[in-house]
């Protein structure tokens, strides 16, 4: 009988402990959907500053398509995101904009896929 009240007292334990980990250390699914928005968002700034120069060297041109790819990255990361944020609980903080996330994260695509001809106008 006591061994049975040790492993429930550990368990109850346990499971406190680990939902309190769990309150205080995880990160949000909103919060991280809004980081990832914003890595984009940098990457899309870092790659139209490339094509800004005058002629893009071999080196330029791998740079741009490697924060190409990296924004990319954090499009398909962000898509993944948007449900589990959606689906989150609130409790103080206002709602998690779903339609607006969606739209950027579409609208961000379609510049991925114009990047070349945006290189080319900021020329």
């Amino acid at each position: 009988l006591p061994t049975l009240m040790n492993t429930v007292v550990q368990t109850v334990f346990g499971i406190s402990l680990m939902l309190l980990v769990d309150t205080l250390l995880a990160t949000r699914a909103t919060k991280q959907a809004r980081q990832r928005l914003g890595r984009a968002m940098d990457r899309l700034q870092l790659c139209l500053e490339a094509c800004a120069g005058s002629h893009l060297r071999p080196e330029e041109v791998e740079l741009v398509e490697s924060s190409r790819s990296a924004f990319l990255q954090d499009l398909d990361a962000l898509k993944d995101l948007l449900p589990h944020a959606a689906a989150e609980p609130i409790y103080w903080s206002k709602p998690f904009e779903l339609e607006l996330f969606t739209l950027l994260e579409a609208c961000l695509r379609a510049v991925a896929n114009h990047m070349g001809m945006l290189c080319w106008l900021v020329k």
